[in-house]
């Protein structure tokens, strides 16, 4: 966030940031897979809004063990925010494979 102050005559350039939610999962195996989408609520029990503009692209079909992240650049400081993924199988069914968890509230950081 970039917030431009006029004062007395003078500009200031006022740079802050929030450090963004990495939201991370790991599968062991997974059969006929297309991607997954992760949602976003207020609270543990929503309402959640899918924040993936589109799905994170899954390794289809494998046995071995596949790491995926989504970082969440949309979130006000000091705010808790819930969070789970949802898979998206070829065929289109879709199916929750995290619980919801909570995320830490984080700062604004000043440059």
């Amino acid at each position: 966030m970039l917030l431009l102050l006029l004062f007395a005559g003078y500009l200031y350039l006022d740079s802050r940031a929030i450090t963004p939610n990495t939201i991370r999962w790991v599968t062991q195996t997974e059969e006929d897979s297309f991607g997954y989408d992760v949602f976003r609520g207020p609270t543990e029990q929503g309402p959640f809004t899918r924040i993936t503009p589109l799905p994170i692209a899954s390794a289809g079909s494998t046995d071995i063990p596949q790491r995926y992240h989504f970082v969440d650049q949309g979130i006000e400081a000091d705010t808790v925010y819930w969070y789970y993924v949802e898979s998206i199988s070829l065929t289109g069914r879709r199916e929750r494979v995290t619980p919801v968890y909570a995320s830490k509230p984080k700062s604004i950081s000043w440059f």
